[in-house]
């Protein structure tokens, strides 16, 4: 969203310049902020191939990022109640 003033907006993706006068400036090549934003980057294009590929079924955390008690899916119940007639035990 820009400002009514018709200035550059200022935020985290400013790239830290504050100043209303101008427009916010890409960190120059080389230095260590423009290497991590080219990480940033580059993580972020390799996260939505793998989600075009494979979709986003994977969490985004994993059972030893969370707080223990926290449940990551569904109830044993809720797999008994919605199992696939295939796998009923006869």
């Amino acid at each position: 969203m820009t400002p009514s003033d018709g200035s550059a907006p200022s935020g985290p993706l400013s790239s830290g310049n504050t100043s209303r006068d101008e427009p916010a400036k890409p960190p120059e090549a080389g230095t260590k902020e423009h290497r991590e934003q080219q990480e940033l980057r580059a993580r972020e294009r390799r996260r939505r191939r793998i989600d075009e590929v494979f979709g986003t079924v994977l969490p985004a955390t994993t059972d030893d990022e969370r707080e223990p008690g926290e449940h990551g899916g569904f109830s044993a119940e809720h797999y008994r109640a919605n199992r696939p007639p295939h796998h009923v035990s006869r």
